[in-house]
């Protein structure tokens, strides 16, 4: 279905006018009140008005466009029915406390905190009083979606509308489901589970408007509907009478609005809604209070992906978040770290974690290789049959033969998605090559051969544009009557939806995302305009603005560059100028047109600059276009560019001219090259140059890959030496082939002999002594200072803003507890003081603030512990585990011990608490930093000290644990 175009009826069911929601956004009132005196959040959309009562974390009131509340809570005792059981979601009931209900006599208190604010939504999360229960909650302007994020081994739980439809409970309300089409009066009840699409509508009969709500889970658990004491709905997502049946996470559920009482607009729009809210982000950070002129790429740091995933980079735009490895010496290194050639085609690489993948032709075949990026190693490699053009090829074939769309990795679902020339579409698994999906562009939607541009010959390409994942969707520039841009679902290749377009391809330039007052686009470079669609709820597809941009030979190449709500676009030939176009509600305008141009190197927008090369390295102003400074005339017309987190401009040009600048940060004057390394190959470098983990890969057309070792990242993970005798994968050893520990004598002091000790440290052996059982002799570890990080006068570790990064210990961390599958924690430590922004890290085996097989952190009064394993996924948050409370300015000794299945946590030597909802083991871990007090990248310091720690790659039981407390409390002071 082709949700852009439903009708009117949809649209004027579902979403607001455009106009609306940009005139109107959404309003955050953070100190607000509801009945009792109660604090709460007010959220005012365009479509309802909510407010949030704080303590219990739960909806206390409802407002339609009229007024009315559709909630109507009221706290006060042994009103029952007629206030204080109203509310929604009402989900957690007699396990441990009553949490996510608004606060009445009966409800435990929940922690709540506002995670972003900002016009297009409002995202605030709760988390029960004892740790063990958390949710999220998302307003849009045309709904609210409430997910249970963390429940407790053998929680269950049930989702609650408990209210008054139309305002005021009496005969007139009715409801209807997604099977049951008829309205039905109040007095009759419902109970069994909805089936799929599960939704439920209530309505008054006096409006022509409904609230729904709508499970996003499918499942077979009862949904029970009845009214209480003829004074509210209880209607319940997994209840059946008293008893609570959803047991797993995340469970979702949507509320809002329809004008509407039409069951089958209804289901139209419950149809749309979880589209809808594929289009929309819920990784960005509180907006902050504006601030001036930040650089764009420390500004996009905190959402970088893992590598280079994508077309341009982990943002997509040319902006990297790692050093360029020049202060560390020569560069790049005389030598490479290893070679690889892997078929003919433009197509570049990408990276996700410790993995590249490439594309290339050869012997009538496209082949997807996956290799190993610290050796070239193959992992392996997937193929199919393929013509060295497109079927509709037509001049140039001497020069665009064989794969040219660089892949797409998703790093949500592991998946990756490849587009060959002949329109061979298809979606694989990551990890092994197997085959998910896969579609022919070409047999599916006819796209006809391009027509001839301007006074030049005809020229088809065939497929060469990267395409997008956005969402649960992938956008593909297919260029057919179907539509310019069609959007598949990413893990089925089901159509979504198609564009309004329906122009040609352009098929070179890749698609980018956008942002129009509040409205989410994807903007493309197409034959013959510059095309930015819709992808809001209601409107995908449909075009926003279209700006005329044909140019001779059909050579649209360079991939627009997006800075706000404008759009840089640039091309050769015909036209030999750069130009910036506005986009807003009422379609494009041009800003600016400067006479520079690129012809294929996309552009890349940074601190208020613009960089290129084409024959010569240019550098622009962003506002007006001006010429700042332009290099010597010594670069080929073909190459890529990459812009580095400290300042410097890394060129590929030419055949394989790679060399190294510094940016008008460090040069505002003149171009200056720091480094130069002349061709490097024989043919043209199109695919582009990618940065990751301290690599540098750099491929030409004829599939020659390089791979160089930078230094000057950072004590990077990937660089530490690899010992052969301790492999990388494999089975954890079981804990019954291990010796058994003879205590008496390896504890006879603190941190102990026993042989799975990783790394130790107190504070009477200062920054130059670590020690470890795993490593013989651990010379050169240390502890190394990072900006506001110290030694306090005791010898402890200050942290007060900074880290302390324990560099040597990281591979051997790493092959011991992937070895074992198995770890414990050891710090004494106090915190400064609750709260802390954060999550604040204590101590952190990462990259940055996604990044991590483990992380031991202070939320509030709460010690968290985020572990890595096949089954908590990358960044080890499903679930996270509440450890215990803090207490600031209190020295406590932790030990957070863990084997597959089962975590125990000590305080001061007596066990707090075991969990069992944590499983697997760690043979996804991958290189990463040790720190103390904060992440490698992505700021998330911790203020206190820290007396000692240990890392130990095996669980420990009680009667260790309390021995190393005696230890510790002995010779603590």
């Amino acid at each position: 279905m082709n949700i852009g175009r439903v009708g009117l009826g949809l649209v004027s069911v579902w979403m607001v006018a455009a106009s609306a929601v940009a005139a109107e956004g959404i309003r955050l009132d953070p100190d607000s009140r509801v009945a009792g005196d109660l604090p709460a959040y007010r959220i005012d959309t365009p479509k309802a008005v909510y407010y949030l009562e704080k303590s219990g974390g739960g909806l206390a009131r409802m407002l339609d466009p009229d007024g009315r509340d559709w909630l109507s809570f009221d706290p006060s005792p042994g009103s029952r029915a007629g206030g204080e059981y109203r509310g929604f979601p009402n989900a957690v009931h007699d396990q441990g406390g009553n949490y996510f209900h608004p606060a009445n006599q009966h409800t435990a208190r929940s922690e709540t905190k506002v995670d972003h604010a900002g016009p297009d939504r409002v995202t605030i999360s709760a988390v029960s009083g004892d740790g063990r229960w958390s949710c999220r909650y998302d307003f849009y302007a045309s709904h609210c979606t409430w997910t249970m994020t963390r429940i407790p081994p053998a929680g269950k739980y049930w989702v609650l509308y408990e209210g008054t439809p139309g305002g005021q409970f009496d005969d007139a309300d009715w409801w209807m489901t997604s099977s049951v089409r008829q309205r039905q009066p109040m007095r009759e009840n419902h109970q069994g589970a909805i089936p799929a699409p599960s939704w439920i509508a209530f309505g008054d009969a006096q409006g022509d408007r409904v609230l729904f709500l709508r499970h996003h889970q499918d499942d077979r658990h009862p949904d029970d509907f009845y009214a209480m004491d003829r004074q509210m709905t209880v209607f319940g997502f997994g209840r059946q009478g008293m008893s609570k049946h959803l047991d797993s996470v995340p469970q979702s559920v949507s509320l809002g609005f329809l004008e509407t009482t039409d069951h089958a607009e209804v289901a139209r729009a419950m149809d749309a809604l979880l589209a809808a809210e594929a289009t929309v982000s819920r990784d960005e950070p509180v907006r902050p209070a504006p601030a001036a002129a930040k650089s764009e790429l420390a500004t996009q740091r905190a959402t970088s992906s893992v590598g280079w995933p994508y077309w341009r980079g982990p943002r997509r735009n040319g902006l990297v978040t790692e050093a360029s490895g020049w202060d560390a010496g020569t560069w790049p290194p005389a030598q490479p770290a290893w070679q690889a050639k892997v078929g003919i085609g433009g197509t570049s690489p990408v990276v996700l974690d410790q993995r590249l993948f490439v594309l290339g032709w050869a012997d009538g075949r496209d082949t997807l290789h996956c290799l190993a990026t610290d050796s070239g190693r193959e992992i392996w490699q997937a193929h199919y049959e393929a013509p060295k053009y497109g079927r509709h090829a037509s001049g140039d074939e001497g020069l665009y033969a064989g794969i040219t769309a660089t892949p797409e990795v998703d790093p949500e679902t592991g998946l990756l998605y490849t587009l060959g020339v002949d329109g061979h579409l298809a979606c694989w698994q990551a990890a092994d090559g197997r085959e998910v999906w896969k579609v022919n562009l070409y047999d599916t939607y006819r796209a006809a051969q391009r027509p001839k541009i301007g006074r030049s010959g005809r020229r088809d390409y065939g497929y060469t544009a990267s395409p997008l994942v956005h969402g649960d969707w992938l956008i593909v520039e297919v260029g057919a009557e179907r539509g310019t841009l069609i959007a598949f679902d990413k893990r089925t290749g089901r159509e979504v939806w198609a564009s309004q377009a329906q122009h040609e391809a352009g098929h070179t330039g890749s698609p980018v995302r956008m942002t129009v007052e509040g409205i989410p686009c994807v903007a493309v470079l197409a034959l013959k305009f510059l095309l930015v669609v819709r992808l809001d709820p209601g409107h995908e597809g449909e075009t926003l603005a279209e700006y005329p941009w044909e140019t001779e030979y059909a050579q649209n190449i360079a991939t627009p560059a997006v800075w706000e709500n404008r759009v840089l676009i640039t091309g050769g030939y015909n036209h030999q100028t750069i130009c910036m176009v506005e986009i807003t509600q009422q379609g494009a305008r041009r800003v600016w047109e400067q006479p520079s141009f690129s012809l294929i190197c996309s552009p890349v927008i940074h601190d208020g600059r613009i960089y290129w090369v084409h024959q010569t390295p240019v550098c622009l102003d962003l506002q007006t276009g001006r010429k700042l400074w332009e290099g010597p005339r010594r670069f080929g017309d073909a190459g890529s560019c990459l812009i580095t987190s400290d300042d410097r401009w890394i060129l590929w040009t030419g055949r394989g001219d790679l060399i190294l600048a510094e940016t008008a940060a460090r040069s505002p004057g003149e171009y200056r090259e720091l480094a130069r390394t002349a061709t490097l190959f024989r043919n043209d470098v199109w695919p582009h140059v990618v940065l990751a983990a301290g690599r540098l890969y750099c491929k030409d057309r004829d599939g020659k890959l390089i791979c160089f070792a930078l230094g000057g990242t950072g004590p990077g993970p990937s660089e530490v030496p690899h010992r052969p005798d301790v492999p990388l994968t494999g089975p954890p050893k079981p804990a019954a082939d291990r010796q058994p520990l003879d205590l008496a004598n390896q504890l006879r002091s603190w941190p102990g002999t026993a042989p799975d000790l990783v790394v130790a440290w107190q504070r009477e052996w200062g920054a130059e002594r670590l020690v470890s059982r795993v490593v013989e002799d651990p010379a050169g570890w240390k502890l190394q200072p990072r900006e506001a990080a110290g030694f306090d006068s005791r010898g402890s570790v200050k942290l007060e803003g900074g880290a302390m990064l324990v560099t040597g210990p990281e591979r051997a961390l790493l092959e011991a507890c992937r070895r074992t599958g198995e770890l414990t924690i050891e710090v004494r430590f106090f915190a400064d003081r609750t709260p802390q922004t954060g999550p604040a890290r204590i101590v952190s085996f990462s990259q940055d603030g996604f990044q991590r097989n483990f992380s031991l952190m202070q939320e509030g009064d709460q010690l968290l512990l985020r572990l890595r394993t096949p089954e908590t996924g990358d960044n080890g948050m499903n679930p996270q585990t509440t450890l215990l409370p803090i207490a600031p300015r209190k020295p406590m000794y932790l030990v957070a011990t863990y084997r597959p299945g089962e975590l125990s946590v000590y305080l001061d030597g007596r066990r707090m608490r075991t969990e069992t909802s944590v499983r697997g083991d760690f043979r996804n871990w991958s290189p990463q930093h040790l720190l103390l007090g904060n992440e490698y990248a992505d700021a998330r310091p911790w203020l206190g000290q820290i007396e000692r720690f240990a890392i130990h790659s095996r669980a420990m039981d009680e009667r260790e644990v309390r021995l190393r407390d005696a230890l510790v409390r002995g010779v603590a002071r």
